[in-house]
């Protein structure tokens, strides 16, 4: 839930409520809805989200509407975009720095945001991470032949049927990508089709 692209050093634990709330009433409802239940929630948090009360209450709800789950306190364990190299990327991410410093008035992140965006390869431990984070939710699956991987962000949405299409693809494929979809905006109750490149 923090950890993705370079918004990470403004995400403080109001933001952290505010999101989980996002993801209970509308990413953990489309999944509770699914009409195939064969499948674990991995949830995955920064290392220091371990001991935070907000993960210890998300826990408990989780455990209350009976929703099988797994969280790992690793990082991302997939490649963030946001850090890959080159140029324009670099001075893209400075800019949305800058826009965070700006909307959050924490000014004194500048410079620390800043370094870390140009110095620091977030990617560079991606290896690492995948292989803590696979150690331990190993015992959840020792007894599956397949498993497919299915990423979706806190604040997304599935369709009742995408587990089952997502379960009946070929094992052989190497990604199923859903690309058409919806935005929703929760204040006004707008929904526009949303289906990036």
């Amino acid at each position: 839930m923090r950890g993705v692209g370079v918004g990470d050093y403004f995400r403080d634990d109001k933001w952290y409520a505010e999101r989980i709330e996002i993801f209970k009433n509308y990413t953990l409802k489309s999944l509770i809805n699914q009409e195939n239940r064969n499948f674990a929630l991995w949830l995955t948090f920064r290392p220091v989200d371990e001991h935070n009360r907000l993960t210890k209450e998300l826990a408990d709800y989780l455990k209350s509407v009976k929703m099988e789950y797994v969280m790992t306190f690793d990082g991302l364990p997939y490649w963030d975009d946001k850090f890959s190299k080159g140029f324009k990327i670099k001075i893209k991410n400075c800019l949305r720095v800058l826009r965070g410093c700006f909307r959050n008035n924490k000014w004194n992140e500048l410079l620390p945001s800043i370094w870390k965006v140009l110095f620091k390869d977030k990617n560079s431990t991606l290896q690492e991470r995948i292989g803590k984070s696979v150690d331990k939710i190993k015992k959840y699956f020792s007894d599956v032949d397949i498993i497919y991987l299915t990423r979706i962000d806190s604040d997304d949405m599935f369709h009742k049927s995408a587990i089952k299409e997502i379960q009946s693809a070929p094992f052989e494929s190497e990604a199923l990508v859903f690309d058409k979809g919806y935005i929703y905006n929760k204040d006004t109750n707008q929904l526009a089709e949303y289906n990036p490149e």
